[in-house]
């Protein structure tokens, strides 16, 4: 049976060669397939096949005007250093700033901090004594808030690598003495941060 010509779907407006559906109410064909009208989309954005525009400009080209920019004032550098000199040293503040941010190096992020006596942090008890050092540093000005801060960050961090070795060794030993007893021992696997020491045991043994 040969269709109509109302029933024959027209072409996508974006010249995708895609056939458009119907509107909603069903009377009128859709100028657009769903997304082919904007510009920022995916679909819109990419060359397709048959396109007519061609591939598009290389990767990598430049655009011709600023190929043209560059070209003028290619062999004039010399002379344009020492326009903005000149103009930085008669007042013109931008020009100074400019240029000083070209001679100056950039300050650093953050600057190295040396704590004398600082004691070591091998379990929770020392952890605690470590705190109460940073906090007597903060106090007495030698270190500052965001320092301090950093450093008890750092403090918290190992205190967890140590909690977890902690685990670890005493997983192996309860291992150990499952296998003597004959029990099955269930392979571990990793567990989140938030689960509590006993959690882990029994998901451990299962």
């Amino acid at each position: 049976m040969q269709k109509t010509e109302n029933e024959i779907p027209p072409l996508c407006a974006c010249n995708c060669g895609m056939p458009v559906k119907r509107s909603k109410t069903g009377k009128k064909w859709n100028k657009y397939i769903h997304g082919h009208n904007s510009r920022s989309s995916s679909n819109n954005a990419k060359f397709k096949l048959g396109n007519k525009f061609g591939k598009g400009r290389p990767q990598g080209s430049r655009n011709k005007v600023t190929e043209a920019t560059i070209n003028l004032i290619k062999g004039e550098g010399q002379a344009l250093s020492r326009k903005a000199i000149d103009s930085a040293l008669n007042g013109n503040t931008q020009m100074l700033q400019f240029c000083l941010a070209r001679i100056l190096p950039p300050p650093p992020k953050d600057k190295v901090v040396k704590l004398e006596g600082m004691p070591s942090c091998n379990d929770v008890h020392s952890a605690g004594v470590l705190s109460s050092f940073i906090l007597q540093k903060l106090g007495e000005g030698k270190l500052t808030p965001n320092q301090a801060h950093i450093i008890s960050s750092i403090v918290e961090k190992h205190l967890h690598c140590l909690s977890l070795v902690d685990v670890e060794a005493r997983l192996e030993k309860l291992e150990q003495q499952m296998k003597q007893a004959g029990l099955k021992v269930y392979p571990r696997y990793f567990i989140k941060r938030e689960a509590k020491p006993y959690k882990i045991l029994y998901n451990s043994i299962g």
